[in-house]
């Protein structure tokens, strides 16, 4: 299976996603090069007010015990539902346990240092989730121009006095929280590095726009299309490309404005009231991350099977190794049954029936990051596994008849020598 880059993925590297079975974004006409508006001179770029949100999700084991970890490290719990706008009120997401960044011993404790807080402008959360991922979320609010806000995610800054970057900063938060709480982790068929999987995703929210968010759209596609891309400001993307990244902007109101990419978006909202949009976009990366890690726990699977069908039915000793394959297998089968129920699961989560704004965004999310095409590669390999696991009850149980069938005329032959024998013995 493709791995995701550790970080954030530029334009050239973006064939790593499996194959599509459809394609992301319908376009319905060619656009010509004189519809693109012309950038304006860097000179002229305006200075905006802009947040940050960094959200990086790591899946480290099969589940988490939340009472167990509430035990080692204090949290509080959020109910995550969507309450405004369009959304079904029995929607409802899963619910985390919440861990102040800087309130545990170790690396997330920032409490020691002079500002708690790593700087004026940032704060970060960790959320825990019973499903075995936990998610840092760090905020940044800088003043900067759209030019500047490129590679900012990968600029550096400086916490309790040590200067460190995004990345940095979010993975030792989540491999602490993970250490300090490895006891309320279930990881049984995990590799040793307790950060299996990740799946990161930055948005921009805009401030002070909210008056005209077309108008600004509008003059600045190119710029915002490489933004978005993960490209540096000014590379030469194709028209298809730029037509393809900025094709499909969701608004609800007239003065609010959001637009999605593979990694990143961009928010315009003039209520402060975009939590709820970050909550889609967490579950969207929260359904993408667990479906990666459980087709990659197939994978694995499907591999040791290989093995150990070769073993069966190549070499000596098949009678031991049949006996140990039939208890590996039986093993293996409550796995895959667990794999039901996980993916089951999964989708319960996500269920938004009706054509509602957040439903929209929600499913727009999914067709980016092509969750169909997963659940679809998951559910072939559990189809493998099954056919695999029957196959090889059939050759145990036709090894078992044939035992019989032995066994029955053993005794077919040898009871009625005995009695001729018992017979001739007694008339002597």
């Amino acid at each position: 299976m493709p791995d995701r880059k550790p970080g954030f993925t530029p334009l050239s590297a973006r064939s790593e996603k499996p194959l599509r079975p459809k394609e992301v974004v319908k376009v319905s006409s060619q656009p010509e090069s004189g519809d693109l508006p012309v950038e304006l001179p860097e000179s002229a770029e305006k200075i905006y007010d802009v947040e940050i949100v960094y959200m990086a999700l790591y899946d480290v084991g099969v589940d988490i015990d939340l009472e167990m970890a509430a035990e080692i490290l204090p949290c509080r719990t959020e109910t995550a539902t969507l309450k405004k706008r369009d959304a079904p009120d029995s929607f409802t997401l899963p619910k985390p346990l919440i861990v102040e960044i800087g309130s545990t011993p170790g690396p997330i404790d920032t409490a020691s240092c002079a500002d708690p807080v790593p700087r004026a402008g940032l704060s970060a959360i960790a959320k825990l989730f019973d499903e075995g991922v936990i998610c840092v979320e760090l905020r940044r609010r800088v003043s900067t121009t759209l030019r500047g806000l490129h590679g900012m995610e990968r600029s550096s800054f400086e916490t309790c006095g040590v200067r460190t970057t995004v990345t940095r900063f979010v993975e030792t938060k989540a491999r602490s929280i993970a250490e300090h709480i490895v006891e309320a982790i279930g990881r049984e068929g995990y590799e040793s590095d307790i950060l299996h999987e990740s799946e990161h995703y930055v948005a921009y929210r805009f401030f002070g726009i909210e008056s005209d968010p077309e108008t600004f759209f509008e003059l600045n596609r190119s710029m915002i299309a490489t933004l978005l891309t993960g490209e540096p400001p000014g590379a030469p993307l194709h028209v298809r490309q730029l037509w393809r990244t900025l094709n499909n902007p969701f608004s609800y109101l007239t003065n609010d404005f959001a637009l999605f990419d593979m990694d990143r978006c961009l928010i315009i909202d003039p209520s402060n009231d975009y939590e709820d949009l970050l909550l889609i976009i967490e579950h969207a990366n929260y359904q993408l991350l667990e479906l990666r890690a459980l087709d990659r726990l197939l994978d694995r699977w499907l591999e040791e099977s290989e093995r150990d069908l070769r073993m069966l039915y190549i070499g000596s000793h098949r009678r031991k190794r049949t006996n140990a394959l039939q208890r590996k297998f039986a093993d293996m089968q409550a796995l895959r049954i667990e794999a039901l129920f996980i993916l089951e699961n999964l989708e319960n989560s996500s269920k938004i029936i009706g054509d509602y704004f957040f439903g929209q965004i929600y499913e727009h999310l999914c067709s980016i990051f092509n969750t169909a095409g997963w659940k679809w590669s998951i559910e072939r390999r559990l189809d493998v596994l099954q056919d695999i696991f029957e196959i090889v009850r059939g050759d145990i149980s036709e090894q078992r008849t044939m035992v019989l069938e032995i066994i029955f005329i053993i005794v077919c032959i040898v009871f009625p020598i005995i009695q001729i024998v018992q017979v001739m013995l007694t008339t002597r």
